[in-house]
């Protein structure tokens, strides 16, 4: 019998109650002191794979590679764009009327645009530039005194003139575009 320790009960008892020789004695104590060590070994095994574990994830070199990895995918996706990742859907096209509303808005819009310019300023703009943003499609004629606005898209083409009426030219231009959507 064993204690609780795991060594052996003394010398003066063994598992039948009969009187151990010196040598049973040594040999338990030898087997005793072998497990004891071999405990204490994978033991010791354990805690340093356990530490090495730990250092692995505080190695801040490796948290930092990895930082900067992601961060630099992170950057190509944001300014590339890649279209494996980012799938643009194909702009739907417009109907010809779509077309017409929408260029005889961008041709009243410039027109608005000039008005202000002529009345902020006295004068009318060298350019539609000076006036503002400029409307894709869009050119504008000084005539003298007079200007013209004329728009092109596609076989499109339509003039807009400093003597026409802007409200009257552009109609229902504002809610055809969004009819149909």
């Amino acid at each position: 019998m064993t204690q609780e320790c795991g060594l052996p009960l003394p010398a003066s008892q063994s598992q039948a109650g009969e009187m151990m020789d010196d040598r049973e004695r040594l040999e338990l104590l030898e087997s005793a002191l072998q497990d004891a060590v071999k405990d204490r070994t994978q033991s010791e095994a354990e805690a340093r794979n356990a530490r090495r574990g730990r250092e692995r994830r505080r190695n801040p070199a490796f948290a930092w590679a990895t930082v900067l990895v992601g961060g630099a995918l992170l950057a190509y996706l944001w300014t590339a764009r890649p279209a494996w990742v980012f799938v643009t859907a194909e702009a739907p096209t417009m109907t010809a009327e779509e077309e017409e509303s929408t260029l005889r808005f961008a041709l009243y819009l410039e027109r608005n645009r000039i008005d202000a310019f002529r009345q902020r300023e006295g004068r009318l703009p060298a350019s539609l530039d000076e006036a503002g943003p400029v409307e894709a499609g869009v050119d504008y004629l000084r005539e003298g005194n007079s200007f013209a606005l004329e728009g092109r898209r596609g076989a499109l083409q339509l003039r807009l003139s400093a003597a026409m009426d802007s409200d009257s030219f552009l109609g229902n231009a504002i809610q055809t575009p969004n009819a149909n959507r």
